[in-house]
C-alpha cells in the first residue's frame, strides 16, 4: 500500500523478498528501517526469535515524529518504553492487541500522549464468542477423531 502512495518503503525481515523488490521496496537491517522511517508497521508472529524484537535500545532508534504502528503480538515490544518514548512527544504508537495485555497497562497506553489504542471490537459479539468457541470444540473433537481442520501448513 505504501508504494501505491509514492512513500519509499524498507524493510527488515530474515528472508529475501521479491515480490515487493521488485515493486521498488529495499531490504535492510532492523536497526536501518528503525532510524530512517516515518512510518514502522510491525507485523510478526510472536516466537523466540522475535519476542522482545523492539527493546528499548531499539525503540530509542526510532526517528523523531516518527509513526509506530503495532500489528504485532505484545511481547515483541518493551512496552514501558514505548510508553515512555510516546510520552515525551517524539514519536506516535499505535497500538493493536490490547486485548492480550493486562487492563491496567491498557489503561496506561490510553492516558499516555501520543498513544492510540485501537479496541479489538470486531469478535467482541455474541455470535462471534459463540463460533469461536464451537470452532475450538470442533477441533479438538475432530483432531482425536483423526479429521484434521483448519490445518495450517
Amino acid at each position: 500500500m505504501s508504494l501505491g502512495l509514492g512513500m519509499k518503503v524498507v524493510y527488515f525481515s530474515r528472508v529475501n523478498k521479491p515480490e515487493i523488490e521488485k515493486l521498488g521496496a529495499i531490504k535492510k537491517e532492523l536497526d536501518e528501517v528503525l532510524s530512517q522511517s516515518d512510518f514502522v508497521s510491525l507485523n510478526l508472529a510472536l516466537n523466540k526469535e522475535t519476542e522482545g524484537i523492539i527493546s528499548r535500545e531499539k525503540i530509542n532508534l526510532l526517528k523523531k515524529n516518527a509513526i509506530f504502528i503495532n500489528l504485532a503480538p505484545p511481547p515483541l515490544i518493551d512496552q514501558e518504553a514505548m510508553m515512555e518514548k510516546a510520552g515525551s512527544g517524539d514519536i506516535a504508537f499505535i497500538f493493536d492487541h490490547s486485548d492480550d495485555i493486562d487492563s491496567a497497562l491498557v489503561k496506561r497506553f490510553l492516558d499516555t500522549k501520543n498513544c492510540i489504542v485501537y479496541p479489538p471490537v470486531a469478535f467482541r459479539t455474541v455470535e462471534a464468542n459463540t463460533t469461536r468457541w464451537e470452532t475450538f470444540v470442533s477441533n479438538i473433537e475432530n483432531f482425536i477423531a483423526g479429521n484434521h481442520q483448519n490445518v495450517v501448513n
